[in-house]
């Protein structure tokens, strides 16, 4: 008797622990489709949509189609912590270009803030861009 008791009381611990839910700091608003206004020194400046989404196995990481207006192929990765998108991986078909920087997530304004550089193998490009949802 006293192994079944601490068989069920190590399952109920089991229960509590195996349940907990990943933040991702957001209620689903930070994912869908954004209008973009981006800014650098090497480019005037241009506007064009893209598309956010969570990823599908780790919910911490969301994932940037359309970035820098390269297509809807090409995936930009971020780690999102609080309101902090962090950069940290490319997927898709732009082969060359690598970015690094950080967007800050104003949710109350629907708005992301991103600074970021871009390296196409043939220069640096600094941009600052602004994503808005109405």
């Amino acid at each position: 008797m006293r192994t079944v008791t601490l068989y069920f009381v190590v399952l109920f611990a089991m229960l509590f622990v195996g349940c907990d839910k990943v933040s991702t700091s957001d209620n689903g608003t930070l994912y869908g489709s954004w209008s973009v206004r981006e800014e650098s020194a090497n480019l005037n400046p241009r506007t064009y949509l893209a598309d956010i989404r969570r990823e599908q196995y780790d919910t911490s990481i969301v994932v940037v189609e359309n970035f820098y207006n390269l297509g809807y192929s090409f995936q930009v990765l971020c780690r999102l912590k609080d309101s902090t998108l962090t950069i940290f991986q490319t997927n898709g078909e732009m082969p060359g270009y690598s970015f690094s920087g950080k967007g800050v997530y104003h949710k109350s304004a629907r708005l992301i803030t991103w600074e970021y550089v871009v390296n196409n193998g043939s220069g640096v490009n600094q941009v600052y861009a602004r994503y808005t949802r109405n």
